[in-house]
């Protein structure tokens, strides 16, 4: 697999989606691949010793007592954590509150969510329950 240069940046081959346990695989912007979970997964739970604060500017700290990983999401990262958090952990359910309250696409919504609780299972602050 290649990568080729153009004015816009790198263009990739497209990869095919492949199937695994509660999501797909895609290639992201930077070319790695990502699991996107599907929608009605396990809920996804904050990962144990992960502690939450709601900064006043709107962003979400996330800290790990475990790890001592700190993690800093936009306003966008912070309704989505606080989505989760009111739905039980059901990235789908949540996803379709975030839709209507802001008059979004309920799928682009959703898969939006699905990269970002990628990023933060990956980072050791989310966890899927099984």
């Amino acid at each position: 697999m290649t990568a080729h240069s153009t004015s816009s940046g790198v263009e990739l081959p497209l990869v095919a989606l492949v199937k695994a346990d509660h999501g797909h695989w895609r290639t992201t912007s930077s070319g790695t691949l990502r699991l996107i979970i599907n929608a009605g997964a396990a809920p996804v739970r904050p990962a144990p010793g992960v502690r939450d604060t709601l900064l006043d500017n709107g962003y979400l700290e996330l800290v790990s007592d475990e790890t001592g990983r700190r993690y800093f999401c936009h306003p966008i990262g912070a309704a989505m954590w606080i989505s989760l958090r009111d739905h039980d952990g059901q990235l789908d359910r949540a996803a379709q509150h975030l839709a209507e309250a802001w008059e979004a696409d309920e799928k682009a919504v959703r898969a939006d969510m699905g990269l970002w609780v990628d990023e933060l299972c990956d980072a050791g602050l989310l966890r899927l329950e099984r």
